[in-house]
């Protein structure tokens, strides 16, 4: 194998691209490109929804009136996590008492990023992955 990659960069290296060899690279260019604008986009929509959602749990436990200060602050999770790290921090299924069900109110009357643009356009590129790998197994 690294015979051959050595051979290949040598005669990559004597010789012009091809046109197919141009237009494969502006292709996988254009998609680089793309994808990394999706990214952004993608992250700037959860960023806002959790300065939304920041914002709705402090409305909801202000109308609380409690005697001690409250400060929320709601992150996006990170990009790597262990498997079932979200349920750890998750609300409970029912709330228990005045804050749980504040929060619990807030969270559900908070829009998600789930129909904004970019995770619309991730589902379908996810979509469209898995249909075109299904109908490649087909063929084999």
């Amino acid at each position: 194998m690294a015979l051959l990659t050595e051979l290949s960069a040598e005669a990559e290296a004597h010789r012009d691209p091809t046109p197919g060899e141009i237009a494969y690279e502006q292709a996988m260019q254009a998609l680089s490109a793309t994808n990394s604008a999706l990214g952004d986009q993608w992250r700037r929509e959860y960023d806002n929804y959790a300065a939304r959602l920041t914002e709705a749990v402090e409305a909801q436990l202000a109308g609380l009136q409690l005697s001690v200060p409250v400060f929320v602050s709601i992150t996006c999770a990170p990009e790597s996590y262990e498997p079932g790290a979200f349920d750890e921090h998750a609300p409970p299924l029912y709330p228990r008492n005045a804050i749980e069900t504040a929060v619990n109110r807030a969270i559900t009357d908070s829009p998600t990023p789930a129909a904004l643009p970019a995770q619309l356009l991730l589902d379908r590129c996810r979509s469209r992955t898995s249909h075109s790998r299904r109908c490649k197994g087909a063929l084999r």
